[in-house]
């Protein structure tokens, strides 16, 4: 949840900084690109953990992390790669402000990809690695034992 919501900030981050260096100015219609970047985000994010939960439990972090991205690499890929030319062909429109908001949205929209394809798999790797441990989401240094629950919920004595 945080480590999807930080990559969906830092490519924006990313997108408008980058539209920015190349002179692509900031506008009031640029700044609704955040919700298409939001919901293409998200869903790059929840095929590529469903696709690591259909991963077999036997196999080691590494092999469900790869296998995850290869399922889901090829469906995130082809949402960016369609959406990035989509914005790219839409950027040519006489109207300048639809132009700048095209830009921007696809110089986001290839960072969001290169953000989920790594930064979101190295994350996902970290947390794979700490339910191994069997440590809480929020205090990872905490972990709880075979008579504790998900929540942390002891039981009774």
């Amino acid at each position: 949840g945080t480590g999807a919501v930080a990559v969906i900030l830092l490519s924006v981050g990313a997108g408008l900084g980058f539209s920015s260096l190349v002179g692509v100015p900031l506008t009031e219609i640029s700044l609704l690109m955040v919700f298409v970047i939001v919901g293409v985000g998200v869903d790059d994010v929840i095929v590529v953990v469903d696709f690591l939960q259909r991963q077999p439990p036997h196999l080691s972090i590494v092999e469900r992390i790869s296998g995850a991205l290869g399922g889901a690499g090829p469906a995130i890929q082809l949402t960016s790669l369609t959406n990035l030319i989509a914005f790219l062909i839409a950027a040519t429109v006489d109207f300048p402000g639809v132009s700048y908001f095209c830009l921007s949205a696809g110089f986001t929209l290839f960072a969001l990809f290169l953000l989920t394809t790594t930064l979101f798999t190295a994350l996902l790797t970290f947390d794979e690695r700490r339910r191994g441990a069997m440590r809480l989401d929020c205090l990872c240094c905490i972990g709880f034992g075979a008579g504790d629950s998900e929540t942390g919920d002891a039981e009774p004595s």
